[in-house]
């Protein structure tokens, strides 16, 4: 089977073109409608596509300082090997008729190139930064999770077909017995080739002894420790100070008042997974834009060392996630893949994780208030859902690699297939076998 791959996260947003808003929309609907098989994008084919979709953001109005920004279209993937390779895929004879007519729906495209050349320069010139990118099982290509899941299946045939037999093995026999069967088609463990979360925390311990070390021998840490400490303190007062006068969204709101949110709930729990599309306007002032872009990079850096290996946290049903600031950092946007339903995935958030999510969006408009950034926030479940629903988008175009399989799905296929080629104990055995 297929060794490590890992995944990556193309966003491309495009302003659209005003007279064409509505025959995008109608596009749109029309390929959601047969999202595998359609005659734009069959996505049944787009090979080393997880998950991808298609959502119109709104025009951002005028203010005092900023210009008006139009409606836009936003085009988000996740995908395995390299950028060049996914491009291959979407100008290929089964997606350019279709990339080509969305993306011509928009200001930019160049109707002089060829169909490829225009659709690829357009996705250069329209692609935006993603601050923030998790993966929940990071180095699981599209392919390895596919045929995991058939190996899976397999297995399950041939125990039903034999139960009698087997039923007779001690542990170790029946897993021999497996073998025997299916041991070709073991695999390396991929997530042993990840990033150690502790191996990164223990860098960075050393390096900061290595550093407080040179300035005591230079006689400078204490005069340095004082200026931090001075420096720390403005900053947390300045924040505070902001906090106290923050706007937050109202506890007595309800959703016909904010927005009619039927038709988003009408998108929701017709798999075992779910999407999420979101957007807020960032608060004002130089401050408030350093901290949320911290911030992001801090939950980056986690998502890439620490939590790579099917956990968010505590959180074990998100399959893609990722922030991004658009507008010259006037909004930010959030794509989410997601296991359960919409209210299961926003509770685990709340009860496992609240302090993450008030790193990602303390600095938005009417995000319920924080003290001191980390508490408070989205630990007040109530607003913190309200929130949410009321700056969620709806998403036009959605797709899903593996519609029948949840994280830990993918995750126990994966350690099946990698213990077919493990020598193990009766426990070890008896642990594996469950599995199944």
């Amino acid at each position: 089977m297929n060794a490590f791959t890992d995944q990556h996260a193309l966003m491309v947003i495009a302003p659209i073109v005003a007279e064409k808003h509505e025959a995008l929309e109608k596009l749109l609907q029309e390929i959601n409608t047969d999202i595998e098989d359609n005659e734009y994008m069959p996505f049944k084919k787009a090979t080393g596509v997880h998950f991808c979709r298609f959502v119109i953001i709104p025009p951002l109005e005028k203010s005092k300082i900023n210009d008006y920004v139009p409606a836009q279209l936003a085009y988000s993937t996740n995908f395995d090997e390299s950028l060049e390779a996914h491009l291959a895929v979407i100008t290929g004879p089964d997606f350019i008729k279709g990339f080509q007519a969305v993306f011509a729906c928009c200001a930019g495209f160049d109707f002089q190139l060829a169909a490829g050349q225009a659709v690829k320069n357009f996705i250069y010139h329209f692609k935006k930064p993603v601050h923030t990118f998790y993966r929940g099982h990071r180095g699981f290509s599209v392919a390895m999770i596919q045929q995991q899941e058939n190996l899976y299946g397999r297995i399950q045939n041939f125990i039903d077909a034999n139960a009698a037999s087997i039923r007779k093995l001690n542990p170790q026999q029946a897993k021999q017995r497996l073998q025997a069967e299916f041991g070709d088609e073991k695999i390396a463990p991929v997530q042993d080739q990840l990033p150690n979360g502790r191996r990164f925390l223990a860098k960075i311990g050393l390096f900061a002894v290595l550093i407080m070390a040179v300035l005591y021998y230079l006689k400078l840490l204490l005069p340095l420790l004082l200026i931090i400490g001075i420096l720390l303190c403005l900053l947390l007062s300045r924040l505070r100070w902001f906090e106290q006068r923050d706007s937050e969204i109202a506890e007595k709101t309800v959703s016909n008042e904010i927005k009619e949110i039927s038709y988003l709930a009408a998108q929701e729990d017709r798999i075992v997974q779910n999407q999420l599309s979101h957007l807020v306007v960032l608060k004002p002032f130089l401050f408030r834009r350093i901290i949320q872009r911290v911030g992001l990079w801090v939950l980056n850096q986690a998502a890439i060392h620490i939590y790579n290996k099917g956990r968010l946290g505590d959180i074990e049903t998100i399959h893609f996630a990722r922030w991004a600031t658009i507008d010259n950092d006037r909004r930010m946007i959030f794509f989410s893949n997601f296991d359960g339903s919409w209210e299961s995935y926003l509770g685990d958030f709340v009860d496992r994780a609240a302090r993450g999510l008030n790193l990602a969006w303390a600095n938005s408009a009417l995000f319920p208030r924080t003290n001191h950034l980390l508490w408070g926030g989205a630990q007040t479940e109530a607003l913190f859902k309200k929130y949410t629903r009321t700056n969620q988008l709806e998403t036009q175009v959605w797709y899903s690699a593996y519609k029948k399989l949840t994280v830990k799905n993918i995750l126990n296929n994966y350690q099946i297939a990698a213990g077919l080629g493990v020598n193990m104990n009766e426990e070890e055995c008896k642990k594996w076998l469950k599995r199944l």
